[in-house]
């Protein structure tokens, strides 16, 4: 096999990590590619973010991709992954005997 067949191959399975990424996120395509879009850009520019969308449905077809591209988009979305994950705090009062119990009951009903 030749070298585009090697290239080929990696870009495959470069969109398929994306893809595997999308889906332990539990995020669209679309999603994904705001993600990237915004952490790529200052602005948020519908029109833009379309485009960029567009673009990057085609970036996760097409076996020519530029490799560098898609990992770069993997770098970012690893990056946010982990944020997100690091950020993730249980929801909820935990009682812990700071306050009383009938303060606490009335903080609940807020």
């Amino acid at each position: 096999m030749g070298q585009s067949g090697t290239h080929s191959e990696e870009v495959t399975q470069v969109q398929e990590e994306i893809k595997r990424i999308a889906n332990k996120m539990g995020k669209s395509q679309k999603q994904l590619s705001d993600c990237i879009y915004r952490e790529e850009n200052e602005i948020d520019d519908v029109d833009e973010m379309n485009k960029f969308y567009e673009k990057f449905k085609k970036h996760l077809q097409r076996n020519t991709t530029c490799i560098q591209r898609l990992k770069r988009y993997v770098e970012i979305l690893e990056r946010i992954e982990s944020v997100r994950k690091a950020n993730k705090a249980p929801n909820g009062y935990v009682a812990i005997g700071v306050i009383s119990k009938n303060l606490a009951k009335r903080l609940s009903n807020l």
